[in-house]
């Protein structure tokens, strides 16, 4: 008698769907707000440009959809004490109740596998992050630099998930292999990257040149430590299905690495690393044009000596196991594979020792432009190479309703989601108490069966 490794899986039939006409759309809309307002300013006067908002103060040193607002308060160069904290969920397939159920270790159902099936491409990503941090600024006049420049601290606490996997990957896992019977599962590309991490960065900001001058440079540089680290890394490999399920051959050539297992505790420390922000912009002289080019989170992370890397480039066929006699089978005949065996078997390979690997880094390029009194409009591009997909396009019009409150509305398309529509407000009391609250992405909490990514963060921050 021979059990063979064959599942059966509910009859469907995924369907790829394409972002490519809701990429389109969003890139007319960006071309059509930028247009708006170029043609917009080009029709006013030098008078009327003098009555649009003036932007004022410090770029944000690190790039974010959430920190577009501007410091415009009187005196720019206050002292600052503040907390930060934030989650997101991206994906180009995996929807948010799936999510929510692999977080929470709760059981997937048919209904939650198939709608994520609807929205597979051959590549596909998904991307979980968190993010908790207090900081505070300051301005002082001779530390590094002889004039006013603005420094600061930022302690944070996080963690950083980003897959990228194919539909077959997806498939194989969750419904198993007798779709593809006859047919070659592909899962070249698949990658996983995961970490928790803790770190305190200092930061200077200066004006170029004189407090009025029209450039602006900051620089950062963050001390972390790495635990619960993974990485896994597949390349050139598939997995053929016989006809009839007689047997499977597999090529794989993988490499996937565990950051030190025994190490345990919250205060563990797996590994250390270092990281740099730099950022630097351009204002023109009314003050209602800028242009700003961020890289976020260049870097490096040492893992310890005792990292666990296993790897192979084989192959294998699974034909089945033997039984003669299904009720007088001896068990260890039965499941006679240890580990040991195992990794002779399949030709994998273990070593302990330290490894080093990139931080995933971001570019971005935003510009911020005054079309009136009231609004603000920014637009621009950021990519992380790592995790996304497409580069993430975005237009965030912001409304000033008031001197104490502050809007956004933020349209994006690319990165690791798909399309999303978020909101944002700025709330500032006695103009000192500044609070700043929304999500990336609103459908995520209106129609979260329908929505692959969604996100929410809350800053509040005290000048003095």
């Amino acid at each position: 008698m021979t059990i063979r490794w064959t599942y059966h899986s509910p009859d469907y039939s995924p369907s790829i769907r394409d972002i490519e006409p809701m990429m389109k759309f969003f890139r007319f809309f960006f071309i059509l707000l930028i247009s708006f307002s170029i043609n917009y300013s080009s029709g006013q006067d030098k008078d009327s440009l003098r009555q649009n908002i003036k932007i004022e103060g410090y770029s944000p040193l690190v790039f974010s959809l959430s920190a577009l607002y501007g410091n415009r308060q009187t005196d720019q160069f206050s002292h600052t004490i503040g907390f930060n904290a934030g989650s997101a969920i991206n994906s180009t397939a995996i929807t948010l109740p799936f999510s929510f159920a692999v977080l929470g270790n709760n059981f997937i159902n048919d209904v939650k596998k198939n709608q994520v099936s609807d929205h597979l491409l051959n590549k596909n990503a998904y991307e979980f992050s968190y993010d908790a941090s207090a900081f505070c600024t300051w301005a002082q006049d001779s530390f590094l630099f002889h004039s006013k420049a603005v420094y600061g601290i930022d302690v944070s606490t996080g963690n950083f998930t980003s897959v990228r996997f194919t539909d077959a990957a997806f498939n194989i896992i969750f419904y198993g292999n007798s779709h593809y019977a006859g047919l070659t599962a592909d899962f070249g590309g698949t990658k996983l990257y995961s970490y928790n991490y803790d770190r305190i960065g200092f930061s200077a900001q200066k004006k170029l040149g004189g407090i009025n001058s029209s450039l602006e440079g900051g620089v950062k540089l963050s001390l972390l430590t790495i635990r619960n680290g993974l990485k896994l890394k597949l390349e050139h490999t598939t997995l053929f299905t016989e006809q009839n399920g007689e047997y499977l051959d597999a090529y794989y050539d993988f490499e996937y690495n565990q950051s030190d297992s025994a190490n345990k505790g919250r205060f563990q420390s797996d590994g250390a690393g270092i990281s740099v922000d730099l950022h630097c912009s351009w204002l023109n002289q009314i003050q209602t044009t800028r242009f700003s080019f961020y890289i976020n989170n260049l870097g490096i992370a040492a893992w310890n000596k005792n990292t666990s890397t296993f790897s192979a480039d084989s192959m294998i066929r699974f034909s089945g196991i033997n039984i003669n006699n299904l009720l007088f089978s001896d068990t260890a005949s039965f499941i006679h594979y240890t580990i040991d065996s195992l990794f002779k078997n399949t030709g994998t390979s273990e070593q302990h020792e330290s490894k080093i690997f990139a931080l995933p880094s971001t570019f971005s390029f935003l510009c911020s432009h005054s079309v009136s009194a009231k609004v603000l409009l920014n637009a621009g591009v950021s990519y992380r190479p790592y995790s996304d997909l497409l580069p993430l396009v975005f237009v965030k019009p912001q409304w000033i309703l008031s001197k104490s409150c502050e809007i956004g509305i933020p349209f994006s398309a690319g990165g690791s989601s798909r399309y999303a529509i978020g909101f944002d407000a700025m709330i500032t009391i006695k103009k000192q108490f500044q609070i700043i609250a929304g999500s990336a992405n609103v459908l995520g909490i209106l129609l979260p069966a329908r929505t692959t990514s969604s996100s929410l963060f809350l800053q509040t921050s005290f000048q003095f």
